[in-house]
């Protein structure tokens, strides 16, 4: 949704610099941003299901697994910058390359009910 905002906001801004070029300006389009499918894995992390690298969505933010080294980003795609600080949740996970492709397989892997 972030980035359809900021296409959406450099549509607007590039349309107001016509106009006081052109005189009338319009925008029409669409826009597409995709949000990868998200499968839980434990309390406070998901992972990208399906990619073809570890990405783990946990704490508003997207974690690749590298190395032994993680990532992060606000994108499951792009922007990865290394970090020193990543949460407890995304930290235990057990073995990150075991999630690369991973789709979900049966009732083992949802979220439980609370009643």
């Amino acid at each position: 949704m972030k980035h359809l905002r900021t296409l959406t906001a450099t549509a607007l801004v590039a349309g107001f610099a016509l106009a006081g070029c052109y005189g009338t300006t319009e925008v029409r389009g669409r826009v597409y941003a995709s949000n990868p499918n998200l499968e839980y894995i434990g309390p406070d992390v998901q992972v990208v299901a399906d990619y073809d690298r570890p990405v783990f969505y946990s704490n508003s933010y997207y974690w690749q697994y590298d190395n032994g080294l993680w990532f992060r980003s606000s994108a499951y795609d792009r922007g990865f910058v290394r970090v020193r600080t990543v949460p407890t949740a995304v930290l235990r996970i057990d073995r990150p390359y075991a999630y690369i492709r991973y789709h979900h397989r049966g009732m083992a892997n949802r979220r439980p009910h609370r009643y």
